[in-house]
């Protein structure tokens, strides 16, 4: 599930909705993936296995969601991209001491075998 962007951008297999209430598309969306969420509209799906699970209007309209002003609405959407952005930030800190740290140990085995290594003691 999730939000389209653009009109038209869905196949035809599925359904469309638009919100009677009050939505921040973005809020939406991250509500519409995650995992409790997820397990919600499960209840209400159809379906021999997992992966032919088929969810029709009528569960939709049964399952719960939290539906709070648009207001808090926007802060919590706020707030998620101010985390996702901090945990970027550290993914790819992360990502540049890796690579840093392979480079020095590659330097490392490559003074070892040439024996510059021993040599520098």
């Amino acid at each position: 599930m999730g939000v389209a962007r653009h009109d038209g951008i869905v196949s035809p297999a599925y359904n469309v909705y638009r919100p009677a209430q009050a939505f921040h598309p973005d809020y939406l969306d991250h509500l519409v993936r995650i995992p409790l969420f997820v397990a919600e509209i499960t209840r209400y799906s159809k379906g021999v296995w997992s992966s032919r699970m088929r969810l029709y209007p009528e569960g939709l309209y049964e399952a719960s969601m939290p539906v709070p002003p648009l207001a808090e609405q926007t802060r919590i959407v706020r707030e998620i991209a101010h985390q996702t952005q901090h945990m970027d930030a550290l993914s790819s800190a992360t990502e540049d001491t890796v690579a840093l740290l392979e480079e020095r140990r590659t330097a490392l085995i490559a003074q070892s075998v040439t024996g510059a290594l021993h040599d520098a003691n």
